[in-house]
């Protein structure tokens, strides 16, 4: 059996009532979704939810980087619950002995987006890298928003690792 040496990334992008996730194989992206969390929830059901999600990822696909996008705009930074998914993806993923990167949503849109830096152009930017993926996320932005954004977290990770940039974006 070979094994590859291309680094496997999970790549979360939370949020309160939606995840998204994406999971990419060195330049290849394997696997990409939504997973919502429906109704009101508390800090722990979100996490309890949550958790079942990430730890079935980590399982299913075995990444080697977890790489999950930090709350950065005031309603994510004010919001108790993406504040506690955040930093509890990271707890697990730790305690699983995986590397950990983050990065904030700025800096994905400053490295990865031409020209005006907004969700809009990092996702066309996205859809430009995977063709496959235009249409669908596009034309229901409000849904797909955080897979692309997972996405980009992910393509941001790779680069910084495949270049030897192995402090960016950990923390």
């Amino acid at each position: 059996m070979q094994f590859s040496t291309k680094p496997r990334i999970l790549a979360i992008a939370p949020g309160a009532q939606y995840v998204g996730l994406a999971v990419l194989e060195g330049e290849d992206l394997i696997w990409f979704g939504v997973k919502s969390f429906p109704g009101q929830k508390t800090v722990e059901s979100l996490l309890e939810s949550a958790k079942q999600i990430v730890e079935d990822f980590i399982s299913r696909y075995q990444p080697s980087i977890v790489v999950v996008e930090d709350p950065f705009y005031t309603q994510a930074r004010l919001s108790p619950l993406v504040r506690a998914l955040h930093g509890a993806i990271k707890r697990w993923s730790r305690q699983r002995g995986l590397r950990v990167m983050s990065y904030r949503p700025t800096a994905v849109k400053e490295r990865l987006c031409p020209g005006k830096k907004t969700r809009k152009t990092l996702g066309e930017a996205v859809v430009r890298r995977f063709p496959f993926l235009y249409g669908r996320p596009l034309k229901t932005w409000h849904y797909w928003q955080q897979m692309l954004e997972a996405i980009a977290l992910g393509i941001l990770a790779l680069t910084d690792v495949k270049n030897g940039r192995e402090n960016a974006g950990t923390k």
